[in-house]
C-alpha cells in the first residue's frame, strides 16, 4: 500500500507539470495515470489483453502494467517530443510495439505522416487496431524487422507480457520467430525531406544506420531519437564509432541514459541527432 501511496502522490507532481495543455489536459493526464496505477494493482491476471481510454483515445495493450510503462515513457517524459518547421512532418517510427509513440506523434501533429514497422506478429495486431480504432489518419504500417538487408530474419520475444523483443537473442525472449527483414532507406524518397525518425528496436539499430549511409540517406533527414544499446552481448562497444558517422554527416546531438550502471552491465543511451537541415542543430 505504501508503494501505490507513493506513486499516486508521485502521478500528482507529474500530472501539475504535464507542459502540453492547460489545467483541463493535467486532469485527464492525472486521472489516466492512476487509472492504470489503480488497474495495474488490482488486476486478477496481469498479463492479459486489455483496453482503456487515454487521453481521449482508445488503447488496448498486453497488461496494464505495460500499458503504464508507454504511457510514462511517451506523454509524461515525452521521450519522442520533438519541434517541426511544419504542421504535417513525415515521422518514420520504428519499433512501434502498439503504437503508443504514434499517439503520441498523433496529439502533437494531428496532420503528420507516419510510417511505423514492427516485427513481433502479436504486437502488430494490437498496433493496427490501436490505427483504426483511434481513426487515425495517414498512418502506414508494416509487419517487418528494420536491418540492413530485405531478407528474412530471426526474431526473439516472449510471451509473458514483456515489452522487448530483438532480432539478438540474447535482448529478445525464448520464443524465436523468423519476419520479413526490411531496409529503412527504400522508404526514404528523396528529395522529400524526413522530419522525425524514431528508432527503438533493441540492438539493430547499427545495421539501420550503416544502411542508411551506405544509400547516402542520412542528409534528408532533419532530426532522429535512436536507443542505442551499449554493453550488449555480442555487439562491438562502438558509440563512439555510431557518433562519429553522425559527426560527419553534419550532425549535432545530445545524449541521455537511463541509468550509470555497474562496470561491463548493459544500458540503453537515448542519442537525439539534429541535422544540418534542422533549426534545432547548434552548428547552422
Amino acid at each position: 500500500m505504501y508503494n501505490f501511496l507513493r506513486t499516486f502522490v508521485k502521478h500528482l507532481f507529474q500530472a501539475k507539470n504535464y507542459s502540453l495543455g492547460g489545467v483541463k489536459d493535467k486532469l485527464r493526464v492525472f486521472l489516466a495515470l492512476n487509472t492504470l496505477l489503480v488497474k495495474s494493482t488490482f488486476s486478477s491476471n496481469p498479463t492479459e489483453l486489455v483496453k482503456v481510454r487515454l487521453l481521449g483515445y482508445t488503447v488496448e495493450g498486453i497488461c496494464y502494467d505495460s500499458l503504464l510503462i508507454l504511457f510514462r515513457e511517451m506523454f509524461i517524459e515525452k521521450q519522442y517530443f520533438f519541434k517541426a518547421d511544419n504542421n504535417s512532418p513525415f515521422i518514420i517510427d520504428g519499433g512501434s510495439n502498439i503504437g503508443m509513440s504514434i499517439l503520441f506523434f498523433k496529439m502533437i501533429y494531428p496532420e503528420s505522416r507516419i510510417i511505423g514497422f514492427e516485427p513481433n506478429p502479436k504486437i502488430f495486431q494490437i498496433l493496427q487496431r490501436n490505427i483504426n480504432d483511434n481513426n487515425l489518419r495517414n498512418v502506414e504500417l508494416h509487419n517487418c524487422a528494420l536491418t540492413d538487408s530485405n531478407q528474412s530474419i530471426d526474431f526473439h520475444f516472449d510471451l509473458s507480457g514483456s515489452l522487448v523483443g530483438s532480432t539478438f537473442e540474447q535482448r529478445g525472449g525464448g520464443v524465436k520467430t523468423t519476419v520479413t527483414g526490411s531496409l529503412l532507406s527504400d522508404f526514404i524518397d528523396e528529395p522529400e525531406k524526413v522530419d522525425f525518425i524514431k528508432l527503438d528496436i533493441e540492438g539493430g539499430e547499427i545495421s539501420v544506420v550503416n544502411d542508411l549511409i551506405v544509400k547516402n540517406k542520412l542528409r534528408g533527414i532533419r532530426q532522429l531519437a535512436i536507443e542505442y544499446h551499449h554493453n550488449m552481448k555480442g555487439i562491438d562497444h562502438s558509440l563512439s564509432d555510431f557518433l562519429n558517422v553522425f559527426e560527419s554527416n553534419g550532425f549535432s546531438y545530445n545524449v541521455s541514459a537511463s541509468d550509470t550502471p555497474r562496470n561491463g552491465k548493459f544500458q540503453d543511451i537515448l542519442v537525439r541527432l539534429y541535422g544540418t537541415n534542422s533549426k534545432l542543430n547548434t552548428n547552422s
